[in-house]
C-alpha cells in the first residue's frame, strides 16, 4: 500500500495541483462457478478522477484473497443458474 501511495503521489497534472488528498471505495459484485474461486485468482482495479479522464492503474493482478481476505472470499455466492 505504501508503494501504491507513492505512486499516487508522483502523479502530475494541472488537474492534479494541490488536490491529492482524499478518499475512495471499491465496490464489487461477485459469484462464483463451482468451487470458485480459486484460493490465487487476481483481479486488477483502475481508477479516473474524471468521467471523461482515462483510466490509470491503481492495483495490477492483486491476490483477491489479500484484497478481500479470505472470510469475504468463503462468502461469495454462486452465480444464478450455476451449478
Amino acid at each position: 500500500m505504501r508503494a501504491l501511495q507513492d505512486r499516487v503521489r508522483a502523479w502530475e497534472g494541472p488537474d492534479l495541483k494541490g488536490k491529492r488528498e482524499g478518499s475512495f471505495g471499491i465496490g464489487l459484485d461477485a459469484c462464483k462457478l463451482g468451487a470458485g474461486p480459486a484460493p490465487d485468482a487476481v483481479a486488477s482495479f483502475y481508477i479516473r478522477n474524471d468521467p471523461a479522464g482515462a483510466f490509470r492503474p491503481l492495483l495490477r493482478r492483486a491476490r483477491l484473497t489479500s484484497v478481500l481476505g479470505p472470510e469475504v472470499m468463503a462468502q461469495i455466492p454462486a452465480c444464478p443458474g450455476a451449478k
